[in-house]
C-alpha cells in the first residue's frame, strides 16, 4: 500500500500495484527519470479529485493519444475544485517531460503548502462521496485479477 499525505494530512491509501496511466515519455520509449515520478503524483492527485483516470477513454489507443498530446479529462472531476489543484494537475501531467516541476518545485506551489490564493472567487472546503474513488479502486482491483488469471495459465507436459 502506499500512503499519500499532503499537509501532514493522510489522504488516502493506494494499493501499491495499482496501474496507472503511463508517461508519454515511457510511450515513446525514451525511458524514465524524476519527470516520470512527477507525472505519477499528477496520476494520482487527479484520480483522488475525480475518481477517475486522466486520460481514460473508451478506446484503447485513444488513451495513447490523450497522454502524447496531454489532452486531461478535467471534465471527470468532482465539482468546485480549486484553481490550485487544477494547476498543479495540469503542471505535473505536462506531456512534455521537461514542462513539469520538479519535486523541490512541486513543494513550493501554493496548493501543495496548503496556501490560499486570494482571488475574486473565496477558496471553500469542498466535499465530495468518496463512492466514485472506492468503484475506481475496486475496477482496478478486477483488472489485476483478470491480469494475473491470465498469467496463471497451467502448462500441461
Amino acid at each position: 500500500m502506499t500512503k499519500i499525505v499532503i499537509n501532514n494530512l493522510c489522504l488516502l491509501w493506494f494499493p501499491a500495484d495499482i496501474a496507472l496511466p503511463k508517461a508519454p515519455e515511457v510511450l515513446e520509449g525514451q525511458g524514465v527519470g524524476p519527470e516520470t515520478d512527477i507525472w505519477a503524483i499528477g496520476v494520482l492527485v487527479f484520480i483522488m479529485l475525480s475518481g477517475d483516470d486522466p486520460f481514460q477513454s473508451e478506446v484503447h489507443w485513444e488513451t495513447g493519444r490523450n497522454i502524447r498530446k496531454g489532452k486531461i479529462q478535467f471534465s471527470r472531476c468532482y465539482p468546485g475544485l480549486s484553481e490550485g489543484s487544477v494547476s498543479f494537475i495540469k503542471r505535473t501531467l505536462n506531456h512534455k517531460p521537461w514542462g513539469r516541476p520538479s519535486a523541490a518545485e512541486c513543494l513550493q506551489i501554493p496548493w501543495v503548502k496548503g496556501l490560499r490564493h486570494s482571488s475574486r472567487h473565496s477558496d471553500s472546503i469542498v466535499c465530495f462521496s468518496t463512492d466514485k474513488l472506492q468503484a475506481y479502486l475496486g475496477e482496478q482491483e478486477i483488472k489485476r485479477k483478470k491480469a494475473r488469471t491470465k498469467m496463471d495459465v497451467p502448462i500441461f507436459n
